[in-house]
C-alpha cells in the first residue's frame, strides 16, 4: 500500500541521476487503505486512489510532505485496476455491488441503481477484477465491460449514455 512519485518531468535512468534524490520524489505508505491499491486517476486537481475497499484523495501540499493523503470513502472500492476511468471532471467506477460516478468529496453517485440487479446477477463474481470501464468521448458513453456466466474475461458491455442518464 505504498504510493510512489518521481521528480517532475521525464525520468532519467542513467547512473548517478537525481530523479529520486531531489527531495521532490518519494513514497508514502497508506496505512488506512482497505485492501490492495488497484488504480489511481486524476480528479479536481489531485489524484484519487482506488483501493479494493476504500477511496482516498491525494493532493499536493509541497514542502517536506510533498503530498497529503486523505481517506474519503471507507468500505467501498474497486475490484480491479481497470474498474475505474476518468472523463473530464468525473471518475466512473465499478464496485463489488454497484456502478458510480465520483466528483470527489465524501459522496458517490450511484448511477447503476436501475441496472444493478441485472448486471450483478449475470456478472461472474470470481472474475469481477477482470472487468474494465472505458469512456467513448465521441458518443458520450460509459462502457462497462464485464465477464458473465463462467467467462473469465469481459464478454458483455453495458452502456451508460451520460447525457440521457440511460443504460442499454
Amino acid at each position: 500500500k505504498r504510493v510512489r512519485w518521481s521528480a517532475l518531468g521525464p525520468l532519467t535512468y542513467a547512473s548517478g541521476t537525481a530523479d529520486f534524490a531531489s527531495g521532490i520524489a518519494g513514497a508514502q505508505d497508506i496505512d488506512d487503505g482497505e485492501g490492495v491499491l488497484e488504480c489511481a486517476l486524476p480528479l479536481a486537481g489531485g489524484i484519487v486512489l482506488y483501493f479494493q475497499n476504500s477511496i482516498h484523495f491525494q493532493y499536493f501540499v509541497g514542502g517536506n510532505a510533498v503530498w497529503q493523503f486523505q481517506k474519503m470513502i471507507p468500505g467501498v472500492g474497486t475490484p480491479g485496476r481497470r474498474c475505474a476511468t476518468a472523463y473530464q471532471e468525473v471518475n466512473y467506477l465499478l464496485t463489488y455491488n454497484n456502478i458510480y460516478r465520483y466528483f470527489g468529496g465524501y459522496y458517490l453517485d450511484p448511477i447503476g441503481e436501475s441496472v444493478k440487479k441485472a448486471v450483478f446477477s449475470e456478472l461472474n463474481p470470481s472474475a469481477i477484477g477482470n472487468s474494465f470501464l472505458d469512456f467513448d468521448k465521441k458518443e458520450g458513453e460509459l462502457l462497462v465491460n464485464i465477464p458473465t456466466g463462467t467467462a473469465t474475461q469481459p464478454n458483455v458491455t453495458w452502456v451508460y449514455r451520460v447525457a440521457d442518464k440511460a443504460w442499454s
